[in-house]
C-alpha cells in the first residue's frame, strides 16, 4: 500500500503535466483564433479584388458594367477597371477581347447606338449567352 506522501507526490506531478497539456492546448486554441480571424478577413475582401486570386480581364470589365449597370464606353471601363482594380489595360487589346466576346454572343454585346460602347447580354431580355471563358458557340 503506497503512504499518503507518495500518492501526494504523484498527484503534484499529474498535475504538473495537466498544466504544461493546458498550456499547450490554450497556445494551439490561440493560433486557431488567429488563422479564423485572418480567413473572416479573406472572405470579407472577396468581392472586392483585394484577395490573393486573380481575376480575368474580362471579368474585370464585367464587374465595373454591371456595377454601373448601364452601356459604357470602352475608356469609360477602363478608367473605371483602374479605380476598381488598380489595373491600367491596354484599350486596343481590350476592344478586341470584348469584341470576340460579343461576336460569339457571350457575356457582352456592342451598342449600335454609339461607337466603341458595351453592355452586358444579361440585360437584355431573351438574348441566349455563354459564361465568361466558355469557347462554345451558344445554342440557338
Amino acid at each position: 500500500m503506497k503512504s499518503f506522501f507518495e500518492v501526494f507526490e504523484q498527484k503534484k506531478i499529474e498535475l504538473k503535466r495537466a498544466g504544461e497539456q493546458y498550456q499547450r492546448l490554450a497556445k494551439e486554441v490561440e493560433a486557431m483564433q488567429i488563422t479564423a480571424r485572418l480567413l473572416s478577413d479573406a472572405e470579407e475582401h472577396a468581392g472586392s479584388g483585394e484577395t490573393g486570386k486573380t481575376i480575368s480581364q474580362p471579368q474585370m470589365l464585367r464587374a465595373v458594367l454591371a456595377e454601373r449597370g448601364t452601356e459604357m464606353h470602352m475608356s469609360e471601363m477602363l478608367e473605371a477597371v483602374k479605380k476598381k482594380f488598380g489595373k491600367k489595360l491596354a484599350p486596343n487589346v481590350m476592344a478586341a477581347v470584348i469584341f470576340r466576346y460579343a461576336k460569339r454572343n457571350s457575356v457582352f454585346y456592342k451598342s449600335t447606338l454609339k461607337p466603341n460602347t458595351w453592355g452586358l447580354l444579361e440585360w437584355r431580355v431573351g438574348t441566349p449567352t455563354l459564361p465568361l471563358g466558355d469557347k462554345q458557340s451558344p445554342v440557338q
